[in-house]
């Protein structure tokens, strides 16, 4: 699944991107697969998942304050691979 547009989104914003890529190393790739305690971005979108450095990577579980939730893969802070995204209403995306 591909971010949606960003700049007018609520869902995978540039800025939820940028807030944790901030001052990470340029060498991430080298860095191991870890799981962390959940994120809370400025968004108020809540992450669970693997990371690389600051980069989401792996697994990851994404919930935003409307009740929206992609639950999938991450590549390079990206929610990229096979995921599935519910939206408020209970209409879901899988790909």
């Amino acid at each position: 699944m591909k971010s949606k547009q960003i700049g007018s989104s609520r869902y995978f914003t540039f800025a939820e991107f940028k807030e944790t890529v901030s001052g990470s190393s340029s060498n991430f790739i080298r860095e191991p697969r870890q799981t962390r305690p959940a994120y809370t971005y400025k968004t108020g979108a809540v992450y669970e998942g693997e990371w690389k450095g600051g980069f989401r990577d792996g697994k990851g579980v994404q919930t935003w304050p409307d009740g929206a939730i992609y639950e999938g893969e991450w590549k390079d802070n990206k929610a990229m691979g096979k995921g599935k995204f519910t939206h408020v209403d209970g209409d879901t995306y899988e790909g």
